[in-house]
């Protein structure tokens, strides 16, 4: 009977995403390369999650963030609390690339995707968008590869 029992909480843990393959949150990254860019999804009706890439090879995919509890006067700054964080290995100039860096917004070609370059990104551009209508290869990926997906609302963390 007790095998059973640990047999099918096993079974329970692996379902939930729970096994020793799955990505754990954990807090925000203290120590970190310098950030090459970070990407998020455009136009979503909650707070996306975030990526950033550094130069060191390591992302941070921030998915949890602290704010005030509906119904309340909030002038709470957005600040990420939480993330995943891993290794990658990919060539981030072929989907800067591939992105607008004068991006121009029309109803029928809504970005999709905002890219923001940081301290560790050697060009001249501060912002770049992937488009509807633009072919975004290189991002699927590099998101396939490092098993992400943008296309999630980060959790609320709700403060007093």
């Amino acid at each position: 009977m007790k095998k059973v029992v640990i047999l099918g909480l096993c079974g329970i843990l692996f379902l939930t995403g729970c096994g020793k393959d799955s990505k754990k949150s954990s807090e925000v990254l203290k120590d970190h390369g310098k950030t090459i860019i970070t990407i998020s999804m455009a136009n979503k009706g909650c707070v996306p999650v975030r990526i950033s890439f550094y130069d060191d090879g390591v992302y941070e995919l921030f998915n949890e963030y602290e704010t005030c509890k509906p119904g309340t006067d909030c002038d709470a700054v957005l600040t990420f609390t939480k993330s995943i964080n891993g290794k990658y290995e990919y060539d981030l100039n072929k989907i800067i690339e591939k992105s607008n860096s004068n991006p121009s917004f029309e109803v029928d070609n809504m970005p999709i995707y905002e890219i923001y370059p940081g301290e560790g990104y050697e060009g001249e551009n501060y912002y770049f968008t992937i488009n509807q209508n633009d072919n975004h290869e290189e991002l699927d990926e590099l998101l396939n590869k490092i098993n992400v997906n943008l296309d999630e609302c980060a959790k609320a963390n709700y403060i007093e």
